[in-house]
């Protein structure tokens, strides 16, 4: 199971930010599934929200998991344009804009 995001920023560099966030395995697994099922959803905030709802579900750290996906694509789409996003941009943006990638 490997995304581009994967591809691009390696198992190594997305386990580091789950740990940052103290998630377990289980919850890096949904990071590493809910990635997978994005790949094809490029551009579609809408889709992208309701596959993270369903992987995510009721698990306890939902909000967590949130963080850290969000941290990754900001991660990723740094590696991958060359352009650094401030913090500031991405705390006035919602869930859904960290996650076109």
């Amino acid at each position: 199971m490997e995304s581009e995001v994967h591809q691009v920023l390696g198992d190594i560099k997305i386990q580091e930010i789950c740990e940052c966030y103290r998630l377990n395995d289980f919850a890096k697994y949904i990071i590493d599934i809910t990635l997978v099922k994005w790949d094809g959803l490029v551009g579609n905030k809408e889709e992208k929200i309701k596959v993270f709802e369903e992987e995510a579900g009721c698990h306890p750290e939902k909000e967590k998991l949130a963080m850290a996906l969000r941290d990754i694509c900001r991660l990723f789409a740094t590696t991958k344009t060359g352009y650094w996003i401030s913090p500031t941009d991405l705390f006035k943006r919602r869930l859904e804009c960290y996650l076109e990638v």
